[in-house]
């Protein structure tokens, strides 16, 4: 079997994709890993085969909006935006032709870093959804690897499901389409709120409407948390459940020059798209500054942001550090809530400190607070003061570190990524479907094709 996966080209996109891309070379299977040119290196460094697709719209709109200065209409932090501050905050930041990338907006002096870091991300939340992941980009890669597929024809696509160009491709061909959630939950919402933009792409390439968006989750919606991480959401059509695998590199280890004592370790990382903005360098000061009064021994993975003050003699600064190694070994994660983050960590049982800021990171913030594996600061108010509280809160009382082990253990009890490259051999044709059951073993299916544990 042929599987081609198709991502945008970001590390939290990218990373799911990959434990199920290597299940799928185990099985003996063929893979192609499609994506912009930005990602070549990073797909690549997992050792598998990089096809390239689509235009690389994300750098370039990362690169112009960590510029972007407070729109005079944008609400103070403490005052929610409505519809029509979100429309003016996007006239003023403006639309390009291609795929969305804003105009530079008055680079005057830095207008308070809270009020800025909400220009960013009501411009990432809003404006880049329809414009970025539906739009020009989409159909690009959809292009791209229907010119690809004339001497490497796949036999299915497997997606992230914020990439549309792969689903658009994989209609065109005929092919099941499968897709992984890289975000905390809603995907049903994102699928809807696409759906008219995706009918131009559909349109464009010959395919018949489809208002409701009713095929971009036609076949199989892979889930890498346990039902209970949902139990507040609305399943997608189709959702099956698997165990989240941290991904690793041949060459990834802790550095050596890491040493660590008796004290408990806290690791502190906020992704890969928020280190390259402006914005994050407050924050940066904010957690150097707290983990230095909390009695710990703490590495703080900064990316190419800089602190402006030389941390406590107890916490390290780096610029990069293998994720799952160090969450192997920590007893507290400090994050930003993105999706890949929150699974990686409760794979591991690490309770978690979360100072949400961008897309869905608000969601999966309030979803491990109810949880109960992690307390939250708004990245709005976070100071040093705010962030050592949370720490020794959640350092101090054990209940964080059970209910993330909880947590864990549901993960563990659902199957391998070798049972997913069994139903995805399955979706293509290749063998009888296998049973959907829960963890007692019993075959259930909801109305919607979900599993209901």
């Amino acid at each position: 079997m042929r599987v081609l996966f198709t991502a945008l080209p970001a590390a939290g996109h990218i990373r799911p994709l990959v434990p199920v891309a290597h299940a799928a070379l185990r099985a003996g299977h063929e893979v192609m890993f499609c994506a912009p040119a930005s990602a070549k290196d990073q797909i690549e460094s997992y050792g598998l085969a990089y096809l390239p697709g689509g235009l690389d719209w994300l750098g370039d709109e990362l690169r112009m909006v960590s510029q972007l200065t407070v729109p005079s209409q944008l609400p103070a932090p403490s005052q929610p935006a409505g519809p029509s501050q979100l429309a003016g905050l996007s006239q003023q930041v403006g639309l390009s032709q291609q795929v969305g990338l804003s105009q530079q907006v008055g680079l005057s002096q830095r207008a308070g870093s809270v009020r800025r870091a909400e220009a960013i991300r009501l411009r990432l939340n809003e404006d880049l959804t329809t414009e970025g992941l539906a739009g020009a980009a989409a159909l690009a890669l959809a292009r791209d690897v229907l010119a690809a597929a004339e001497t490497w024809r796949p036999d299915l696509v497997v997606r992230e499901n914020t990439e549309f160009g792969g689903y658009l491709a994989a209609e065109v061909l005929g092919l099941p389409c499968a897709s992984v959630a890289v975000g905390g939950g809603k995907a049903h919402q994102l699928a809807q709120l696409l759906a008219a933009p995706l009918d131009r792409q559909r349109r464009a390439l010959g395919l018949p409407a489809d208002p409701a968006g009713a095929r971009v989750h036609a076949y199989l919606h892979v889930s890498l948390v346990p039902p209970t991480y949902h139990a507040s959401a609305r399943t997608v059509p189709n959702t099956r459940y698997y165990r989240q695998t941290n991904p690793l590199r041949p060459d990834d280890a802790l550095p050596a020059c890491l040493t660590f004592d008796q004290r408990p370790t806290v690791f502190a990382a906020f992704g890969t798209i928020l280190p390259v903005l402006n914005a994050y360098d407050d924050a940066v000061d904010a957690v150097v500054a707290g983990l230095g009064e909390v009695d710990c021994t703490a590495v703080v993975a900064v990316g190419s942001a800089k602190a402006h003050s030389t941390p406590a003699p107890n916490v390290r600064l780096v610029e990069s550090v293998p994720q799952p190694l160090m969450l192997e070994c920590s007893d507290l994660f400090i994050n930003h809530g993105g999706f890949n983050s929150v699974r990686e960590a409760l794979r591991l049982g690490v309770p978690m400190v979360v100072v949400p800021w961008l897309t869905d990171s608000h969601r999966n913030a309030e979803r491990c607070a109810e949880l109960g594996v992690a307390t939250v600061v708004p990245f709005d108010v976070l100071t040093a003061a705010r962030l050592r509280e949370a720490c020794v809160e959640v350092l101090g009382d054990p209940g964080y570190r059970r209910r993330a082990q909880a947590m864990q253990r549901e993960m563990l009890a659902l199957p391998s990524m070798d049972i997913l490259v069994q139903d995805l051999c399955a979706l293509a044709g290749a063998q009888p479907p296998r049973p959907l059951r829960n963890v007692r073993g019993e075959q259930i299916v909801d109305g919607e094709g979900g599993v209901r544990v």
